[in-house]
């Protein structure tokens, strides 16, 4: 682990509202260039322009490292080629339910204007939450690539205002249309927590669930515990200026508040199965 982490990329994920901005800004804080066009929260926007899109979930293995290797290549300050300025051009110009036509073609900007670097940061990444949609391609694509998957408890998320990603991704995950409620919404995330068990378990070593409730608890653990998974030192700086600024959300333990009877039985049954409190 600590020998493919030296000079491989890290990616951070998770459903939408987990905490992904504080693992990214200490992975920041560490030394790692996730990219020059983020967001307050961190998130890699040409990561959304080029990769959160529905059609890539049925792309063959060639297309998608194709896309894939613009991404990272990009990150690492390289100029774009042809084909990928093309290629921006035209994802900024198609409609998406989630972005606007602005937002798209800013994005598209960034992307092929700059700026860029002479050589490649030795330590380099990106985050942003549907990165766990595509998590096997990419950990099979790059085998020095390591993946952070943050969870937060799933009735929390179930009641939780940010639902966007639900709702693009979860007719793929559920295989069916799903309905802007609490129970869709656990649905989803418990069809998401279910498949990263089994990537987990697919690539040994490679993922690190990071569970959001604990690290506001402890932050100067997980972060420690975050570093040393990614094989790099314990950086104290790193770790303390990222503790210094985590704070336990009011929408911690918020579900207590809520009615959970139209919840699916099971899926609360399995929420108190990965060890999350449920009453």
């Amino acid at each position: 682990m600590g020998q493919l982490s030296e000079t491989g990329p890290v990616a951070i994920g998770a459903l939408g509202g987990s905490g992904t901005r504080m693992i990214a800004q200490l992975l920041r804080q560490a030394g790692y260039d996730l990219g020059s066009d983020l967001n307050m929260p961190n998130d890699n926007l040409w990561a959304a322009l080029l990769m959160n899109r529905r059609d890539l979930a049925v792309a063959t293995e060639p297309e998608f490292a194709r896309l894939a290797g613009f991404l990272f290549d990009r990150i690492q300050g390289r100029r774009p080629s042809a084909e990928a300025v093309d290629l921006a051009w035209t994802l900024a110009a198609r409609p998406h339910p989630q972005y606007s036509e602005p937002w798209l073609t800013e994005r598209a900007r960034t992307f092929v204007e700059g700026p860029f670097a002479d050589t490649p940061p030795p330590l380099w990444g990106w985050k942003l939450p549907p990165t766990h949609v595509f998590a096997d391609r990419f950990l099979t694509l790059r085998p020095d690539l390591l993946y952070i998957h943050v969870v937060r408890n799933g009735l929390d998320m179930a009641f939780s205002r940010n639902q966007n990603q639900r709702a693009y991704w979860g007719p793929v995950f559920l295989a069916r249309e799903v309905q802007s409620t609490p129970r869709d919404a656990l649905a989803y995330w418990c069809a998401v927590q279910r498949r990263m068990e089994t990537l987990t378990r697919q690539f040994p070593g490679r993922i690190l669930n990071v569970d959001f409730d604990r690290f506001c608890r402890e932050p100067r653990a997980v972060c420690a515990e975050i570093l040393t998974f990614c094989g790099r030192p314990a950086d104290t700086q790193a770790i303390e200026a990222t503790a210094a600024e985590v704070r336990i959300p009011e929408s911690m333990g918020a579900f207590r508040r809520q009615d959970l009877s139209d919840l699916d039985p099971a899926d609360v049954a399995y929420v108190a199965a990965q060890g999350y409190p449920v009453v």
